[in-house]
Formats: C-alpha cells, sequence, structure tokens
C-alpha cells in the first residue's frame, strides 16, 4: 500500500471520524481495534503471509516423488491394407496393416533422489520467508496500533482545553 495514503489516513481520516463521533462512546481498545480491522496495510500483509504459507507448502511437497498418469486415444479412419495375390486354390486376401482404435496409457513415478541439498535449502528458505513474513505483519499491527493511540491521545487531550 501506498504509504502516503498510510499517513493521509492516519492523519486526516481517522481524526475527523473520532472528532465526528461522540468520543466517551468510543473508547482506545475500539479505535485500535476499528484501525486493526479497516486497515489496507494489514490486509496486504496478511496475504503476504497467506501467499508465505502456501509457498512454504510448495517447497515442502516438491521433497515427494511425482505421479503421472497419463492416457490417450486415437482413431483413425484409413489404415492401410496389403492385397495379397490369390494362390491357386485359394481366393486373394486382404491384410490391414493397423486398427482404427489406438489406447495408449501410461503411468510415470519420478522422485529425484539427490540434487546436492537444493530442494531443502528450499524448503529452509521458504521457512525463514514464512516468520520474516509473520514478524512484518506483527510489526505493522503494532505500527497502527501505535499510531492510532497517539492520535486519539491527542485528540482526547485536544477536548480537555
Amino acid at each position: 500500500m501506498n504509504p502516503r495514503f498510510s499517513r493521509l489516513f492516519t492523519c486526516v481520516v481517522l481524526p475527523f471520524l473520532i472528532l465526528t463521533q461522540n468520543c466517551s462512546a468510543i473508547s482506545l481498545k475500539d479505535t485500535v481495534a476499528l484501525a486493526l480491522n479497516n486497515n489496507n496495510t494489514i490486509k496486504m500483509a496478511q496475504n503476504q503471509v497467506g501467499r508465505s504459507t502456501e509457498e512454504q507448502n510448495a517447497a515442502y511437497r516438491r521433497l515427494w516423488p511425482t505421479l503421472s498418469l497419463d492416457s490417450s486415444y486415437k482413431y483413425v479412419s484409413e489404415i492401410a491394407t496389403i492385397t495379397m495375390p490369390s494362390i491357386p486354390g485359394t481366393a486373394a486376401k486382404d491384410i490391414d496393416l493397423g486398427v482404427h482404435d489406438t489406447y495408449e496409457n501410461g503411468l510415470t513415478i519420478s522422485w529425484l533422489i539427490f540434487n546436492g541439498f537444493a530442494k531443502e535449502a528450499l524448503v529452509r528458505l521458504s521457512n525463514i520467508k514464512h516468520t520474516a513474513e509473520l514478524q512484518a505483519l506483527s510489526k505493522t499491527k503494532k505500527d497502527i496500533a501505535l499510531k492510532t493511540a497517539t492520535i486519539y491521545l491527542n485528540i482526547q487531550s485536544l477536548k480537555l482545553f
């Protein structure tokens, strides 16, 4: 999210919302909860955590073998035929050199046994990225809560005079 928009929301929109409402009706706890629930930066960070979780799962699944099942069907409308000439006492014979319907099935199992520990390193890296995304989400929530509490308390101090 654009930091300029986040600052605009924090500095202009949030104080306006608080000033237009009866401040005795909304507490600091409710204000912080409202800011945390409606902040797009936090939603974006939560989406990043979800994405890193999926990447972590995908990296772990690459350690296991893969199984592929393939099948195909072909129909040949015209097949080649050979007509054998008749031998005295026998009739001429047609021999087909194929079939109209062809079915193919296949099962493939592949498992890379050793790749220089690249897959294991990828799993460790995805775990580190996931941890970093969780920490970034936590930091973002704390920053938004701090800014909201600061603005709320500044507004409350202005109403005392």
